[in-house]
């Protein structure tokens, strides 16, 4: 689990039989901790009622029995039965992790901006998970402790080693600088975490470069 205040993640509950719904569902928590996210909760599949969280009865099974027996509680805390106002909704996994590295959005909601919500769409992220991460080194990632170190950064983790660490007792946090016009100026506000946008991103990757030149300086 991370800190309270981190972003969160919804995933859309998947209409398969209930050992692969169980299994997208871990899938999708290990994408929402790899990326520094808490998992905020399960979309139930669709159903006419508007206010009903609803599994319906796969193979002649109900969902909520073997859920409740698997996660050791009250499945029905677990889940809303539409998606949250607020949440912005990424496709799959792929397109959510393109928004999550060491660069902010450009123009785009940031999914690792303190308190921020997302939900992914399309609910078979263990196909998506298959397709995507094919090696061994890339499959640990998300599924061992090594995923604690390779998270991006956040407000709760420095940004050049992604690595996790203590705030100091009072609670500051490093900055980082939003996306904008200002931000090449030099006059952008700031807010917490360790990522760079994609202007300072920019300077520090001609610095090296100039660094790296012969007589560069």
């Amino acid at each position: 689990m991370h800190p309270a205040d981190a972003p969160k993640l919804w995933i859309q509950e998947s209409p398969d039989g209930v050992g692969t719904r169980i299994h997208n569902m871990i899938m999708g928590m290990a994408v929402a901790a790899k990326n520094g996210m808490n998992t905020a909760g399960f979309v139930s599949i669709p159903f006419e009622c508007p206010i009903r969280v609803y599994h319906g009865a796969p193979y002649g099974v109900d969902p909520k029995i073997v859920y409740d027996f698997f996660f050791g509680l009250n499945s029905t805390d677990l889940f809303v039965n539409r998606r949250q106002p607020h949440v912005t909704k990424y496709a799959n996994m792929a397109e959510l992790e393109k928004y999550c590295t060491d660069v902010v959005p450009l123009g785009k909601p940031d999914p690792l901006a303190p308190g921020s919500q997302s939900m992914l769409d399309q609910s078979d992220v263990l196909m998506q998970f298959g397709a995507l991460r094919t090696t061994k080194p890339q499959i640990l990632q998300y599924l061992t402790k090594d995923r604690t170190s390779s998270a991006p950064s956040g407000p709760w983790r420095s940004g050049s080693g992604r690595a996790r660490r203590r705030l100091p007792a009072t609670g500051a946090r490093p900055s980082r600088c939003t996306c904008g016009g200002a931000t090449s100026s030099g006059s952008a506000r700031t807010i917490t975490g360790g990522r760079q946008t994609p202007g300072t991103w920019t300077r520090s990757t001609r610095s090296g470069t100039s660094r790296r030149r012969p007589g560069g300086g």
